[in-house]
């Protein structure tokens, strides 16, 4: 049974009020071409895999309605990386 290998960072760019974060696994990684679809509700790159495709989309969901941005980053080969950012000052309601 395969059991990825889950590692989380976070950095705080100087004078930056969003400071970013990062989780990431030793799985088989995302294609760059699914990249941004993996972020769509009931999107599964697997369909023989357990999961609804609920998990990102939910992600997503949340990261940006506290103002922040999430996304793959394309440059990671060890697995798959999703990195978020998180502002630092409540998000104004529209």
């Amino acid at each position: 049974m395969f059991m990825p290998y889950l590692q989380t960072s976070s950095r705080e760019p100087p004078c930056a009020p969003t400071p970013g974060m990062s989780v990431s696994d030793t799985g088989c990684g995302i294609p760059s071409d699914k990249s941004d679809r993996v972020f769509e509700r009931f999107e599964k790159l697997n369909e023989y895999s357990q999961g609804t495709g609920l998990g990102l989309a939910i992600s997503r969901l949340i990261v940006e309605n506290l103002g922040g941005k999430i996304w793959v980053d394309k440059d990671y080969t060890e697995g798959a990386r999703f990195v978020f950012t998180h502002p630092l000052t409540k998000k104004e309601k529209e």
